[in-house]
């Protein structure tokens, strides 16, 4: 008798097993995310890289992508993805619009890529790119600079007189 629920037991945790590897390898051949997999897909905010800037693929707060533009009040909220455009030989800055949707579309990068997040204010009403709020520094130093203004390591402007 005592070998027998020994037997049933044994089976039952076998059955078990298999069917959770038969229901995993369905889901992945469905193509339902797999974060950590390299590929950035659908529903991830991020992808791989440092577990600091992106954990279980969604940015963690002080971070975003380069190409992207958040909220001057919503420092950690997603943001929209930026493109800059030769525009007649000067670079502008533009939304990068989802033909699909006729949308923004929403912030997404691979996880190596995430930096740090700076507030951009520009000095005066005539600096109108790139766009007011958060941006990697690095986006910012490829604008015009005022007169009489430098970029040194943030998207901050610095009277250099």
């Amino acid at each position: 008798m005592q070998r027998n629920i020994y037997t049933y037991h044994r089976n039952r945790h076998l059955i078990i097993l298999s069917f959770m590897l038969v229901s995993t390898y369905f889901v992945s051949a469905q193509g339902q995310t797999r974060c950590g997999n390299g590929v950035l897909e659908d529903g991830e905010q991020c992808e791989g890289g440092d577990v600091l800037k992106c954990k279980d693929c969604i940015i963690q707060d002080g971070f975003m992508c380069p190409d992207a533009v958040r909220d001057t009040d919503f420092q950690n909220v997603l943001g929209k993805k930026v493109a800059l455009k030769d525009n007649n030989g000067v670079e502008t800055l533009m939304y990068v619009i989802d033909p699909a949707t006729n949308n923004s579309m929403p912030e997404t990068c691979l996880g190596e890529l995430l930096c740090t997040s700076d507030l951009y204010s520009p000095v005066n009403d005539e600096v109108t790119v790139p766009y007011k709020g958060y941006h990697c520094p690095t986006v910012c130093k490829k604008f015009p600079v005022p007169e009489w203004f430098e970029y040194k390591e943030s998207s901050s402007l610095t009277s250099n007189r």
